[in-house]
């Protein structure tokens, strides 16, 4: 099996940011990759990274955002781009969520079920399980469900990546049909890309950056929404 080369879409859902490949790349079994990335994720107590995801489900939707992860399972989000601009939503210690809306109803605070519609992201993706250990989650509970997967031997260069990464794949089968993608970092073995595809086509596509990794935050970050 190979990882696609110069692929493209021009359908509805967008073309695929995938930068594509100069050649075909050798890919091998993701299971035991999929388990390291879990194991990766689950390392940190605490992190922080800024996201950027294209949604082409209903037109074309981008969402720029901050995101802040604190062991066990604490979690602030922050839009920062024309979506959503200025929503705050925290997971607070109690499980429940605190969310600020943007604008002029920023001085209005709300408690929300963790599943509210009001906290999926553009691609309709829960706020809560969007942390990276939820994330290498998914994908084992993907695998467990029949799907299968594959990753490149060694890692690749994509245009959209200054460093070579790994190429992790996910199909439906018995059709082998793509359904998810992801650029994972070769040091880190965190994801710093991900393509979702609905029936085959190209879905959304996020991209993570500037990730720090176990840092000082306090706990009071994931309580109230006016910490800056």
């Amino acid at each position: 099996m190979s990882a696609a080369t110069k692929e493209k879409s021009s359908d509805a859902y967008g073309k695929d940011y995938l930068a594509m490949l100069t050649r075909e790349a050798p890919m091998v079994d993701g299971k035991d990759f999929i388990n390291r990335m879990q194991t990766a994720a689950d390392s940190y107590q605490t992190y922080y990274f800024e996201y950027k995801m294209t949604a082409f489900r209903k037109g074309t939707i981008v969402e720029e955002g901050k995101f802040w992860f604190k062991k066990p399972r604490l979690l602030r989000l922050e839009e920062t781009g024309s979506y959503k601009h200025g929503c705050i939503a925290l997971l607070t210690p109690s499980g429940k969520v605190k969310a600020r809306g943007g604008g002029a109803l920023s001085m209005f605070t709300v408690d929300l079920d963790p599943q509210n519609s009001m906290l999926k992201s553009a691609n309709g993706y829960p706020m809560v399980l969007s942390d990276l250990s939820s994330l290498a989650t998914a994908l084992k509970q993907f695998l467990a469900e029949g799907k299968s997967s594959k990753v490149t031997e060694s890692p690749v260069q994509i245009s959209s990546q200054d460093e070579k990464v790994f190429i992790l794949e996910v199909y439906h089968e018995p059709s082998h049909q793509i359904f998810k993608r992801v650029a994972i970092d070769t040091k880190t073995f965190l994801p710093v890309e991900w393509w979702d595809y609905l029936e085959g086509k190209l879905g959304s596509h996020s991209i993570w950056k500037t990730f720090k990794g176990n840092i000082a935050l306090a706990d009071n970050l994931f309580e109230d929404t006016s910490r800056k």
